[in-house]
């Protein structure tokens, strides 16, 4: 549902994307694809931020990464598309905190001089429903069901300000 975020940014150049003052921040597991929030986010509003930062949290396999060592800067284009990736590197006892990520990466080139403050974060969601489909037991269905409504709260685990966070996304079923 996602596809590869070099075709997307691609559309956007040439389809002629309206863009909307302000900065968008969307926290993506994966640098290769588009956040599914983005793609919700310009197919329903037409529009896309001046200002699109994606950020990956990647956990290395160590207890801390220093600060100076935990952002890295990729531009997915043109420098002038607005369109920016944030790999942010954590080790498994530091904080997956994307704002913190965003005023560390804030700054470190013309494409990044964004006030972290001012930022809105859109969040993917995907949620599973029971379907018709006997790809596998209802037991497991229900079993997987229930472990999904009983994981993190994404905004609370990415220390999102909740009063500048959306959450969009999709469904799909079992």
């Amino acid at each position: 549902m996602e596809g590869p975020i070099q075709d997307f940014v691609a559309r956007v150049r040439t389809d002629g994307v309206r863009r909307v003052p302000g900065l968008a921040v969307y926290p993506h597991g994966d640098p290769a694809t588009v956040p599914l929030a983005l793609r919700s986010n310009v197919e329903f509003n037409h529009a896309l931020h001046e200002q699109v930062v994606i950020i990956t949290v990647k956990n290395i396999g160590v207890p801390h990464v220093r600060h100076d060592a935990r952002v890295s800067i990729s531009d997915l284009g043109d420098p002038h598309d607005g369109i920016v990736h944030v790999l942010y590197r954590v080790g498994f006892n530091d904080s997956q905190d994307v704002p913190q990520a965003l005023r560390l990466a804030a700054g470190k080139g013309p494409e990044l001089d964004v006030d972290p403050d001012a930022a809105m974060y859109m969040l993917s969601v995907f949620r599973i429903e029971p379907g018709s489909d006997r790809c596998m037991p209802r037991w497991q269905k229900s079993l997987f069901r229930s472990l999904e409504k009983l994981s993190a709260n994404r905004t609370q685990v990415l220390h999102l300000p909740p009063a500048r966070t959306v959450v969009m996304g999709a469904e799909a079923e079992l």
